[in-house]
């Protein structure tokens, strides 16, 4: 259950003094989060974090193929992925646009047009949208009184292409850095921002590069840990945040696939040994579960040593 809250998550001043909140969801709503998933926060810090972490990781190729490949709605629909790609027999410039419902392909330039005289000498397409669009220019041409000649049409059945993209780890690192944040805000509200805990989440938002993490007191591992760690599971996100012997340890998975824990001092969070909550979020039906740490720690174990 979402903890009070009173105070901005960035500025750790009282929301109550700034102009303009609005809500900041744990998790970038461009990967599934759930849309009452979310904390407080000043409108313009929010607008910052969005602009250095969130957008970027969102519009990530690898980001963005998971994100449709494992069916993820955004506000402006299902989730598609725009991929850069070659013909293999002619090295030309081809973008791929895969969905839930198959793949669509477009040449970058798809018109051809004589240097001479400057008008179309060729349209190329993949199937039907070739000739379509080769209509359409016909079309315009008419609409100018000039006759333009579609010719033959030249057909490949098969076209290879050479299809690939990025990820940038260090975008996603940052990103499960402050979704780790935000959800130690959310599970113990106040007491995650004024704490020694949130004075150094708050730091590693502000590196440009998280290298020297140990040196402001944020440990990071990828290491599985029985008990936090969960299974590996496709089409969800899991979060847990909780007290374990004076440190606070939250735990971030992402598609089942990227893994983060941060620890933290737990020195100013009133919480006992366990105490705190497991979040799971099903991305096909966009629903989330919330778990009582404790339970979700006993069944992590034992799938740890199951597996």
């Amino acid at each position: 259950m979402q903890a009070s809250q009173t105070l901005c998550p960035y500025s750790n001043q009282p929301l109550s003094s700034i102009q303009r909140i609005n809500e900041e969801h744990v998790l970038p709503v461009a990967i599934g989060a759930p849309v009452k998933f979310s904390v407080m926060a000043s409108e313009l810090e929010n607008s910052k974090m969005n602009d250095l972490i969130d957008a970027p990781f969102s519009n990530d190729q690898l980001i963005r193929f998971l994100a449709m490949s494992q069916g993820v709605v955004s506000r402006s629909g299902p989730v598609t992925a725009q991929l850069p790609a070659t013909v293999t027999s002619s090295g030309e410039a081809v973008k791929v646009a895969f969905s839930q419902n198959g793949l669509e392909l477009k040449f970058t330039n798809p018109v051809v047009t004589d240097p001479e005289t400057g008008r179309v000498s060729a349209v190329r397409g993949f199937g039907n949208a070739a000739h379509e669009h080769a209509q359409r220019i016909k079309r315009d041409y008419a609409k100018k009184n000039i006759n333009l000649d579609i010719g033959e049409t030249i057909s490949d059945p098969r076209p290879q292409l050479n299809v690939s993209f990025t990820g940038d780890t260090y975008i996603i690192g940052k990103e499960l850095l402050k979704i780790a944040y935000l959800m130690t805000v959310w599970c113990f509200g106040d007491q995650a921002i004024d704490s020694e805990s949130g004075r150094i989440y708050r730091i590693g938002l502000e590196k440009d590069r998280d290298d020297d993490m140990d040196s402001f007191g944020l440990q990071r591992t990828t290491t599985r840990i029985p008990g936090i760690s969960c299974k590996s599971e496709a089409n969800t996100h899991v979060l847990i945040s909780t007290v374990l012997n004076e440190k606070l340890v939250t735990s971030v998975q992402l598609f089942g696939t990227f893994a983060g824990i941060f620890i933290t001092p737990a020195v100013g969070i009133d919480a006992d040994d366990g105490q705190g909550v497991s979040v799971k979020i099903d991305l096909s039906t966009g629903t989330i579960t919330e778990t009582d740490a404790v339970l979700a720690m006993l069944e992590n174990v034992q799938n740890y040593f199951e597996s």
